[in-house]
């Protein structure tokens, strides 16, 4: 047994080498017809007009690896037995609704495009999930590959041809080793990641067919406390720690909120912070988000309420000012904690302009954030008439 997983590691570090040979090999050539490109235009004295041409062409080519990667998702998704849920390029997406493929514009500021697609059902053997995940990297790659081919066949007669095939390869190896490395990102995880975090057990398996399940269920306008609770119940802090652990406690949480079951929201969010160490900074923020909302809807602990006030989650704040649920506890604070009813009424209306060309998947969270913001309100209201009722009678007794 321990022959056979020594010869596993060794085939994996042996397989990892060669891919990165054969990336850096393909970095190395685009490199060098970038510098012959670079060093021919000096010569001719050109050199400005051509570096405002590569860069015009540095950015182009970005973009385009951007959408080559998602339609990576794409192809080995449908070809593993995936279904088609929502497919974005910038500001054009794409929406499976209703049995029918709906076409909506909708964009996510610093991406360039989106592929969610629906998971087969998750069997004995879990679901696929290397190809799916590996896809946009491959066809980055294989792009990538085509792009230099082409640039030996063509050769050097067209100079303005040559450098954008360039740069669409050095583009195509970036995008494939940012995706590819298993990092944990602010908010979601990297290709490599999740092939990592479901090859290492079931559990992570299914916590990443989870977080796909209810992407298809958002877009069918399902609200999260109406999904199934047997999703949810991976996210224990005992498991919290390894299986997608960022994103899965959160949505563990956003359920609890969309019930209203807001003490258990907020042990939950402190069992999290405690325990969940591998958790972002930008994944705590949202916690304590929302964790900062419990409170203020219920006994308005100091000590918690001046978290929002902290230096770090003030500067989030602001970074992440049209984030719903960031707007939504600002609201609050505004009402509950400040007392500034001018204040909370012009972040509900920046918060209603936001959200009203919202399609998939936010119309349902949409809905819930409302309901959230409707209750601090009533709640500002019986906090109004309590003081209203216990002025007359201070004055009774002077």
């Amino acid at each position: 047994m321990k022959e056979k997983k020594k010869e596993q590691k060794q085939n994996r570090k042996t397989g990892l080498f060669i891919i990165l040979a054969f990336i850096f090999a393909i970095v190395a050539v685009a490199g060098y017809w970038l510098v012959r490109y670079l060093v021919g235009l000096q010569k001719e004295g050109s050199m400005i007009p051509g570096l405002l041409y590569a860069a015009l062409c540095a950015w182009v080519t970005n973009v385009l690896q951007c959408e080559v990667h998602e339609a990576g998702h794409l192809f080995f998704g449908l070809i593993s037995g995936y279904t088609f849920g929502f497919y974005r390029v910038r500001g054009f997406a794409w929406i499976r609704q209703e049995g029918r493929i709906r076409f909506r514009r909708f964009s996510v500021a610093g991406t360039g495009g989106q592929c969610l697609m629906v998971p087969p059902e998750f069997g004995e053997k879990g679901i696929p999930y290397v190809l799916y995940n590996m896809g946009g990297i491959l066809l980055n790659l294989l792009t990538a590959v085509l792009a230099v081919y082409a640039c030996l066949v063509l050769g050097e007669k067209n100079w303005y041809r040559f450098i954008f095939l360039v740069l669409f390869a050095f583009n195509g190896v970036w995008m494939a080793l940012v995706s590819g490395i298993p990092v944990r990102g602010k908010l979601v995880n990297s290709d490599g990641r999740n092939i990592l975090e479901c090859a290492r057990n079931k559990e992570g398996m299914r916590a990443f067919w989870v977080q796909l399940k209810i992407a298809e269920y958002m877009a069918k306008d399902v609200r999260i406390k109406d999904m199934p609770e047997e999703w949810f119940r991976i996210t224990e802090n005992a498991t919290v720690q390894r299986a997608m652990p960022g994103i899965m406690a959160m949505y563990s949480v956003k359920r609890l909120m969309d019930e209203h079951r807001f003490e258990e929201a907020a042990e939950k969010i402190e069992g999290i912070e405690e325990t969940a160490h591998s958790l972002s900074s930008l994944q705590r923020f949202l916690l304590t988000t929302d964790r900062v909302f419990c409170e203020l809807v219920g006994s308005q602990k100091e000590d918690v309420l001046d978290r929002w006030n902290d230096r770090k989650n003030r500067s989030l704040a602001e970074e992440m000012e049209r984030q719903m649920s960031v707007m939504r506890t600002r609201y609050a604070y505004a009402l509950l904690k400040e007392k500034d009813r001018k204040k909370a009424e012009k972040i509900r209306k920046t918060f209603e302009t936001a959200v009203r060309f919202y399609p998939y998947p936010f119309k349902a969270e949409v809905q819930g954030e409302r309901e959230l913001m409707d209750l601090a309100e009533q709640r500002a209201g019986q906090i109004d008439e309590n003081r209203a009722l216990q002025e007359p009678q201070k004055c009774e007794g002077i």
